[in-house]
């Protein structure tokens, strides 16, 4: 029960902080667009129009000027700091971020990665591809049922096998303990 509540928390605080942010700068939009409809506009249902439509569009330049100076040198640096930041407290940010990222070779879903077959010595296991250069293919080898927790390997790329399901699919077969998953395996295995 607690770590289905700390789960609940973590995937909430994300969404309340952004919620907190968006409403502090609706409000100072607010803040611009009132005296321009008290100067300009009598009082009544349009100068809230107004100033509704006038905050609405100071948080969107708001968030486009913030975009795009993210792609700049010095906040690009800042939002790193706070990813390594988020990373280093919350060990699950770095899986989330992995999937919302995808893999390179083009998964069935948008932003997962693929599920590939990662042989080993005395076996395969079901991981997801997050990286490939060159010959060696960095995996995501989750653990069973319990995908939130796993490793991360470093394999050449004739241990690795494409499977030809979706992530979704194998994230599945892996929560049922692999049940199923053996019909969906590749030949070569």
């Amino acid at each position: 029960m607690r770590s289905t509540f700390i789960r609940g928390l973590l995937l909430l605080l994300p969404m309340a902080v952004a919620v907190i942010v968006l409403a502090k700068l609706f409000q100072f939009g607010r803040s611009i667009a009132e005296p321009v409809a008290d100067r300009f506009l009598a009082p009544g249902p349009y100068a809230w129009i107004f100033v509704d439509l006038g905050s609405t569009i100071v948080l969107i330049l708001i968030c486009l000027l913030l975009g795009k100076l993210a792609g700049k040198g010095r906040e690009t640096q800042r939002f790193n700091v706070f990813d390594n930041l988020l990373a280093d407290y919350f060990p699950r940010y770095t899986v989330l971020k992995s999937f919302m990222q995808g893999g390179n070779s083009g998964s069935q879903e948008v932003g997962l990665p693929d599920p590939v077959v990662y042989r080993t010595d005395d076996g395969a296991r079901i991981a997801f591809e997050i990286e490939r250069t060159g010959d060696l293919v960095t995996v995501y080898v989750p653990d069973a049922p319990n995908i939130w927790s796993g490793e991360v390997v470093f394999a050449a790329k004739e241990r690795i096998l494409q499977l030809d399901m979706s992530a979704v699919e194998a994230a599945t077969f892996m929560r049922q303990l692999g049940r199923g998953a053996q019909a969906r395996l590749p030949e070569e295995l």
